[in-house]
């Protein structure tokens, strides 16, 4: 089974086996998972690498997922892909603080 570079690259760094687990998002979240990061995340979700895991906590719209167990595993496919986990092509960005909405400006 092959995954893209990316799918490869989110799942080193964030759902690599059982025991990773990623939340993020929901009510008051101050950082989004980027439009690339999602795209990955997705691929992994299709093709059972990862899976939508229980909440841990109770931040209404917070999204959890965990790694899961398979074989070929990503260290192997990241390796037959050619993907040095320290060089640049792993160097994009995954999560971005979320824009401060705009105060209204104090009236006088």
């Amino acid at each position: 089974m092959s995954l893209s570079n990316d799918a490869l690259v989110f799942a080193l760094g964030y759902l690599n086996g059982p025991r990773a687990k990623l939340s993020f998002g929901g009510e008051g979240a101050q950082m989004a998972i980027t439009p690339r990061a999602r795209a990955a995340l997705d691929e992994l979700l299709a093709k059972g690498y990862v899976e939508i895991a229980a909440p841990s906590d109770q931040i209404p719209g917070r999204e959890h997922y965990q790694g899961v167990a398979r074989d070929p595993h990503i260290g192997q496919l990241a390796r037959e892909a050619g993907i040095d986990p320290f060089g640049k092509e792993t160097r994009w960005t995954t999560f971005e603080k979320i824009a401060e909405p705009e105060s209204p400006a104090p009236s006088l």
